[in-house]
């Protein structure tokens, strides 16, 4: 009998997380599609941004480093960037959440920008989430 050459073919966000067994981002990834349905923009980008957080984490565990517990994102994300296991250039695709994350002033120019947190963001929010937890789990 042949062997299923669909069998490891990865077509989901999620089936890649389960496949690498990173199971903190998947509940968070779950639990920000739940809010996000529930018309809760802000809590869904929380859970989002929890999501990337917890991928990042399991990357730098797993190249055998420990990042403080209560460590932001942005300081895992420069760890990681100096582990090679993010190039140098694509960490401020990491970072940029920070800037969706809460209902605040965003940019660093001389007149920041108000955005409310509502279900373009949370959708953005989303995507982002997925597409860098896939590019992650794809990294060797």
């Amino acid at each position: 009998m042949a062997p299923d050459v669909l069998d490891e073919l990865i077509v989901t966000c999620e089936q890649v997380l389960r496949t690498r067994g990173w199971e903190s981002a998947l509940v968070e990834l779950g639990a920000g599609d739940t809010r996000h349905s529930d018309g809760l923009w802000k809590e869904a980008v929380r859970e989002y941004y929890s999501a990337i957080e917890s991928g990042v984490r399991y990357r730098t565990d797993e190249a055998g480093e420990v990042v403080a517990a209560g460590a932001a994102l942005k300081k895992i994300a420069a760890r990681a960037t100096e582990l090679g296991l993010i190039p140098a250039n694509y960490a401020a695709l990491f970072t940029f959440i920070d800037s969706i994350r809460s209902p605040r002033s965003h940019g660093a120019g001389p007149t920041p920008v108000e955005v409310e947190v509502g279900p373009a963001e949370s959708l953005l929010m989303a995507n982002h989430a997925r597409a860098l937890l896939v590019y992650l789990a794809q990294r060797p």
